[in-house]
């Protein structure tokens, strides 16, 4: 595999980024050292099995949630490298954020309650929003849209009244859009779509449209142009298992870096961990890919899925063990409704990988000599 990354390097024709006279510079020759060297663990064969036994494309990141080192990346097929160099449409996983920027900057609060019919139009003869299967769920609260995956209530409570640019602002909060996610060569940065690039997108057209809400209200609920990669949406889930710290997920000890300060306020983090929590125990695919929340080996899991444009994700963590993992299939659907096809076998990979991560973080620290310092 090694002949792989050296392939890659040359192709891109950065080795590593940054200069020697550069504190923060990334040594991404040492991170691609580490990595053939966790391809060893059983860690990363469990992961790599994994992905490859599904028989499908895709990409698994497992992540120390706390100090940001990746604990295993695979990709299928190998040579794809689809963890960190291609972005990918996320659908409800984008609930997160509108969540947390509409608690943050005061549009809801945990009480708030929208009564979901399962359809709706936006005013003034707009497009049909709908939930999977056009699903009515009723009166539902912040917590309780995170469980349901209910897109009218982010569409509806959110989506239509925000501002441009403090919903751009959240999602850079999150680390979308940055290409120094990790320290790897031929990372992309994904796309966050803007009423610039918008309009470059428009020039051409015979009669352009401006931006409007309905580009707000698509970037609100994962749809539209927005592209988010892995070892990104590994980050999400990281932070709001971290104490809303963003870390910047690392292979090599010496790229390190500190964690972001904490941006999310006690209340909106218990709100969405709450609603986590209870998404990885009662929707309707983890149920059918056994994973039953706080019943996976005792601890407080937690996660959501995501479909999008053919393309099924599971992003999730254990609470207490600090571990995060994201999963990403692509498959071509025959679903009535986008994705789905693949979303069940997403969450039972997440499962599998978490395990794993459990039997070798604890292995790991068994090694590790005590700090008596800390």
């Amino acid at each position: 595999m090694m002949i792989c990354f050296v392939n890659i390097i040359i192709c891109i024709g950065a080795i590593s980024q940054g200069n020697g006279n550069n504190s923060n510079a990334i040594d991404s020759n040492q991170a691609i050292i580490q990595l053939e060297t966790r391809r060893a663990t059983d860690m990363q064969k469990r992961c790599e099995a994994l992905l490859r036994e599904s028989g499908k494309n895709g990409a698994l990141v497992l992540l120390n949630a706390q100090a940001g080192q990746v604990l295993a990346l695979a990709s299928n097929p190998p040579e794809r490298y689809l963890a960190h160099t291609r972005g990918f449409p996320i659908g409800a996983m984008m609930h997160l954020i509108t969540g947390t920027m509409a608690l943050e900057e005061g549009m809801i609060t945990p009480e708030t309650i929208y009564d979901c019919p399962g359809m709706e139009h936006l005013a003034h003869g707009g497009r049909p929003y709908s939930c999977g299967g056009r699903h009515i769920h009723g009166p539902i609260t912040m917590e309780e849209a995170l469980v349901k995956s209910c897109h009218l209530f982010f569409v509806f409570n959110i989506g239509a009244h925000v501002q441009t640019e403090t919903l751009e602002s959240w999602i850079r909060c999150f680390g979308l859009g940055n290409p120094k996610s990790v320290d790897l060569p031929g990372e992309t940065a994904g796309f966050v779509p803007s009423p610039e690039s918008w309009a470059k997108f428009q020039a051409d057209a015979e009669f352009p449209a401006p931006w409007a809400a309905g580009n707000n209200i698509n970037l609100c609920i994962g749809q539209g142009e927005l592209r988010v990669t892995p070892i990104q949406a590994v980050r999400i889930m990281a932070a709001l298992i971290n104490n809303s710290t963003l870390v910047t997920p690392f292979l090599d000890p010496a790229n390190r870096r500190a964690p972001s300060p904490p941006f999310i306020s006690e209340v909106t983090q218990s709100v969405m961990q709450s609603g986590l929590i209870r998404h990885a125990k009662e929707c309707h695919a983890c149920r059918e890919a056994a994973i039953p929340g706080a019943q996976l080996l005792g601890f407080h899991s937690m996660g959501i899925s995501g479909t999008s444009q053919q393309v099924d994700w599971f992003i999730g963590g254990l609470l207490n063990e600090k571990l995060a993992v994201a999963v990403m299939l692509e498959e071509e659907c025959n679903s009535p409704y986008e994705g789905y096809c693949s979303l069940e076998e997403a969450i039972m990979i997440a499962r599998e990988a978490l395990c794993a991560g459990i039997s070798g973080h604890a292995m790991e620290n068994q090694k590790q000599p005590k700090d008596e310092n800390l």
